[in-house]
């Protein structure tokens, strides 16, 4: 929905969503409110107003934000946040993209290993929508926990997929990024970044002191570490599609990320849509100054 902005001289738009991980906080008083992620500043004062009109006993809304109205003019997210939100929300997308491909089948009669695969693959969607919340609020730490059980579900899904009984079982999702890696070269290398964050290797303590001032503080919040886990959960977004489009291949209409080559077997297509947006979104982070190297 578009909206002209009284506050500012341009055009803003109200993102109409219920999800949880895209809303921005506000704060009025002692009162804690949520309102969709840059919303306009128009529509956050008249939020606010409305609810300290109700804290404080009062009668009229319009009659708050005439009175006190300079009080609820807020400038909007930085251009960082606008930008990190943005990739933040294309990662969860593109697995929201490919999750509704897999709900959608037909009913079918599938093997033991494939019906927990795709069951696996489905439920990430929490997983994902937890890492998109703990990475905004800056809890990279956990971020990469959770990052870490994505990794750790996509590997045990690819190894599982052709079993034909219920031996995926005893098959333990740690004990199987060697068998992701001959789809993902580097899953191994990637699973040990994570598990050096997720386990709080004392390595990381100077991540979250502050030596600033008279006093040693302990941050709760490690911005500068949040773009690293934003570029971790695109890749896994990236190699989300990668798993799941691998194991429901022949089921799928027009696959994006994995191909069949001349000789038949499935790999992957190096120059998938999602790689090109992956660039895009790191394009646009170096543009505000987010400490990021573009590789080739």
């Amino acid at each position: 929905m578009r909206h002209a902005n009284p506050l500012e001289d341009e055009e803003v738009f109200l993102r109409v969503t219920k999800e949880f991980d895209e809303l921005e906080l506000l704060s009025t008083g002692m009162l804690g409110i949520a309102v969709p992620f840059d919303a306009p500043p128009h529509f956050k004062a008249l939020v606010l107003a409305a609810a300290n009109t109700y804290f404080l006993g009062k009668k009229s809304v319009d009659y708050e934000l005439k009175r006190n109205g300079d009080s609820y003019k807020l400038k909007r997210p930085s251009a960082e946040e606008r930008v990190m939100f943005g990739a933040l929300v294309a990662s969860k997308r593109h697995v929201q993209g490919l999750t509704a491909a897999l709900s959608g089948f037909p009913n079918v009669e599938v093997n033991s290993g494939l019906f927990a695969a795709e069951v696996c693959l489905i439920r990430l969607q929490a997983s994902f929508k937890s890492a998109v919340l703990l990475i905004r609020q800056g809890y990279a730490l956990e971020a990469a926990a959770v990052c870490r059980l994505i990794l750790e579900q996509l590997a045990w899904a690819f190894a599982i997929h052709k079993l034909e009984d219920h031996s995926f079982f005893d098959l333990e999702p740690n004990r199987c990024i060697t068998e992701l890696k001959r789809l993902c070269p580097t899953a191994g290398r990637f699973y040990g970044s994570l598990s050096g964050l997720a386990h709080v290797h004392p390595s990381h303590t100077p991540e979250y002191l502050d030596f600033d001032g008279p006093r040693t503080a302990v941050l709760l919040r490690i911005s500068h570490l949040r773009w690293a886990a934003v570029f971790d959960l695109l890749k896994l977004a990236d190699w989300f599609h990668l798993v799941g489009e691998y194991v429901v291949f022949d089921h799928l209409a027009v696959p994006q990320s994995i191909r069949r080559n001349q000789d038949g077997a499935l790999c992957v297509h190096s120059k998938r849509p999602f790689v090109r947006e992956i660039i895009k979104h790191a394009q646009a982070a170096k543009a505000v100054g987010a400490p990021i190297k573009i590789e080739n």
